[in-house]
């Protein structure tokens, strides 16, 4: 009697459990159906155009710096379920991933925009809400088609590959300017000899696609060949720039950049300060040009301490580079070893997803 009991009980159990998994089941299969948080849906974008890429990899054949939209009715289905069946009824969105390639990495963006219920917001779009552009005083000034932060005060960190940042300025298409303030390192600028001065004190030409381009290009160069400082999925939020190396006289009084810029290094990565962008950081009245010993003043680069090389040769010189000190601008021979600061710029359309600038709780890219 015993054992019937037994197995009458174990047969109940069997049928309880099994009622439960099964129901768990139909319980799973409905909620993966159902509606689902603006956060997963931009999760469920980024994966499905992931896979739609590289299910087509030789047919979209997007070169080096190259960017593509990838629209939601090139995801139903196929890779994902229709966006009108993850939100609640009455609820009207529109997706699209915005893929870029940089060299052999490619990163995806994602963004979303259900009208008055959610809409996905850029690292760029929170900053240009949330900082107030100002004609006076520590902030965010707009400058020849530029937003720059300027002053000392400034609520402009950001946090990037595990270490913080500062923001220099935002272009007119929404990239992000970032300055490395927490890993330099020491290198020479060049230290070829000089045929001018018969030293080995280098030679201030950036790119000399005669000869041979400066060490510190190679250096920068082979900062994203190695993927020592950066990692895969760090280089696929950063986008190709034109960096301004042209030289500068120690007594030009221009704040613009239209004197670097005049010669520029293509679609490069990483970068290092132009002399102009330290300049125009300073609110100091008397900051006029290099020379100036008040362009500290006011500056949140100069407060940061220690100094740092820039991209920018001094003019009718072969073997002279700015660096930046704490207290001044100073110039150099190429040959010293000195640190540097690189530079990148963020991809326009990096999602914000928390923090507010401050050292404290900096901008997060993820």
């Amino acid at each position: 009697m015993s054992d019937l009991f037994n197995k009458r009980m174990l047969i109940i159990m069997g049928i309880i459990l099994g009622a439960f998994v099964l129901l768990m089941i139909i319980i799973s299969i409905i909620s993966s159906r159902g509606p689902i948080s603006f956060d997963r849906i931009l999760v469920r974008l980024e994966t499905a155009a992931r896979e739609y890429y590289e299910d087509n990899l030789e047919e979209i054949g997007l070169e080096k710096g190259a960017s593509m939209v990838i629209t939601t009715t090139r995801l139903d289905e196929d890779y994902m379920r229709p966006l009108h069946t993850m939100v609640e009824e009455g609820v009207s969105c529109h997706g699209e991933v915005h893929v870029y390639r940089l060299a052999d990495e490619v990163g995806f963006f994602p963004l979303l925009d259900c009208g008055a219920d959610f809409r996905s917001k850029t690292l760029a779009d929170v900053i240009l809400e949330n900082e107030e552009v100002v004609e006076k005083g520590s902030g965010l000034y707009e400058m020849n088609d530029e937003y720059v932060f300027r002053g000392e005060l400034v609520d402009n960190y950001v946090e990037f590959a595990d270490n913080l940042w500062r923001i220099l300025s935002i272009d007119e298409d929404n990239r992000i300017r970032i300055i490395d303030m927490e890993r330099p390192w020491r290198v020479n600028w060049d230290d070829r000899l000089n045929t001018e001065t018969w030293r080995r004190d280098g030679v201030n030409n950036f790119l000399d696609f005669d000869t041979q381009h400066s060490n510190m290009k190679y250096y920068l160069d082979r900062v994203i060949e190695q993927q020592h400082y950066l990692g895969s999925s760090d280089l696929q939020k950063l986008v190709y720039v034109d960096l301004c190396i042209g030289d500068r006289e120690t007594d030009e009084t221009d704040m613009t950049g239209k004197v670097e810029c005049r010669e520029v290094a293509e679609d490069s990565v990483a970068g290092l300060l132009a002399i102009y962008e330290f300049l125009r950081i300073s609110l100091e009245e008397e900051c006029k040009h290099t020379g100036s010993v008040a362009c500290e003043n006011y500056n949140f680069l100069a407060k940061e301490g220690g100094s740092t090389w820039t991209i920018t040769p001094i003019a009718d010189t072969t073997d002279r580079v700015y660096y930046i000190t704490p207290e001044r601008v100073a110039s150099s021979p190429a040959s010293r070893r000195r640190p540097i600061r690189p530079v990148f710029t963020l991809n326009e359309n990096i999602l914000f997803t928390r923090g507010e600038g401050t050292e404290e709780n900096p901008y997060v890219v993820e």
